[in-house]
């Protein structure tokens, strides 16, 4: 128990520092510039975002269980420099087009909402899902916690002195290089930036993890495409939706450290993993239901402070809001402790390709007929149908596996006979 303690503590200190920053940060946005400074904001870093989950192919979802069932070292190295081929070679290919079409579509501060567009999208370089498989978070702390600190400190400093909102902006895309230089150093060392080979090692992922990457596309431009479709559907709501998007989206990385701390223990469990399946998604199912009275009590306090009290949420949007948030950390739960480790990543993809769709279309409705308010519904009404899609997948698999051995055993006794 104390050794899970540690492990959870220490991927916590990733997402903390990140939290940290942004309620000092965000507040001086929020009485600097406005509402258009948050909307820039929240706008580059959902465009971003989707670049960055485009770029970052299914490694996020598959590759910490590929890390922790790795046989030495050099299978993880290797792991690890496929990843980064193949994610940096589409990275720059999407950057180069997301750039034209963020200028386009920002309201205000265009080359800001950029350089927020370009720093989100380096999050496709991340190594947390390596160190996830390694259940050792010191060096995601120091890489990218640390760093990311170190890149808001530099940007408040600027900010608090008069310097303009790209600023902030640029302070985040240098923080992203910086990270993945010295993740690169810390998991590859001095070994060479390019091998034989290199190519080949770039486009295999891309190619065998087409199917996941699609479903993960989807996910993100619906995950991240409030504020766009709001931005082009219904302008009027789009500072509140903003708002509420960023703090749906600081809730919900704050507490993706939980399960990336249960990756490497379920996934190096061998024939224990069922055991550790049950009782890790136990766990995380009782903190999921902990937020609610937690953020009903703070929530209030939060969004205040967030937005230097120019915005004020009414108790049945702060409900919706947390209900949102810890449902997302459910699906998160269920797809790297449960799904991915019983061999039913096709099943997440299925789910997530077929959910994100339909939330897309009921985003674009929401944007019309129900507000700012419709849309953190339509973000619920997503997480419940994948939660059901994923025991219905669960139930088949059994099925099957009951089937099989029925056959087996038939199979066996008529041999006998």
């Amino acid at each position: 128990m104390r050794h899970h303690l540690q492990r959870m503590g220490g991927f916590a200190l990733l997402p903390g520092l990140s939290m940290l920053a942004s309620l000092v940060i965000l507040p001086l946005i929020s009485a600097r510039f406005g509402s258009l400074g948050w909307v820039a904001l929240s706008l580059g870093q959902s465009l971003g975002a989707v670049v960055s989950v485009v770029a970052g192919l299914a490694w996020p979802v598959i590759g910490g269980n590929a890390i922790a069932a790795a046989a030495d070292r050099e299978a993880q190295q290797h792991i690890f420099r496929a990843s980064v081929y193949s994610r940096l070679l589409v990275l720059v290919v999407l950057v180069a087009c997301a750039v034209p079409v963020t200028v386009l579509l920002a309201p205000s501060y265009p080359w800001s909402t950029a350089l927020f567009m370009v720093g989100v999208s380096g999050n496709a370089m991340t190594a947390a899902w390596y160190f996830a498989g390694l259940g050792a978070p010191r060096l995601l702390v120091l890489n990218e916690g640390v760093v990311r600190f170190g890149g808001y400190v530099v940007a408040l400093a600027g900010l608090t002195l008069g310097a303009p909102l790209v600023w902030y902006a640029a302070c985040t895309a240098v923080a992203a290089v910086v990270m993945l230089v010295l993740n690169w150093r810390s998991i590859i060392g001095r070994g060479p930036l390019w091998v034989a080979g290199g190519l080949r090692l770039a486009l295999d992922p891309v190619r065998a993890q087409l199917a996941g990457t699609l479903s993960r596309v989807l996910r993100a431009l619906f995950t991240f495409g409030g504020p766009p479709i709001y931005a082009a559907a219904a302008p009027l709501q789009l500072p509140l939706l903003s708002a509420l998007d960023q703090v749906q989206k600081a809730g919900t990385n704050t507490l993706a450290f939980f399960p990336d701390a249960f990756v490497h223990w379920v996934g190096s469990a061998g024939d224990q993993a069922p055991r550790r399946i049950r009782r890790s998604l136990l766990f995380l199912g009782l903190v999921s239901l902990a937020l609610v009275p937690g953020w009903m009590l703070l929530g209030p306090t939060v969004v205040d402070l967030l937005y230097a009290g120019r915005l004020e949420f009414a108790w049945p949007l702060h409900l919706l809001l947390v209900v949102a948030i810890a449902g997302q950390l459910v699906v998160t739960s269920m797809e790297l402790l449960l799904m991915v480790p019983l061999g039913l990543a096709a099943a997440v993809y299925r789910a997530n390709t077929v959910v994100s769709l339909l939330g897309l279309v009921l985003l674009v409705v929401a944007a019309s007929v129900a507000g700012a308010r419709g849309g953190v519904v339509v973000w619920i009404l997503a997480q419940t149908a994948l939660v059901l899609c994923y025991l219905l997948a669960l139930l088949r698999s059994r099925r099957s596996q009951r089937t099989a051995a029925d056959l087996v055993s038939q199979a066996a006794r008529g041999l006998e006979a």
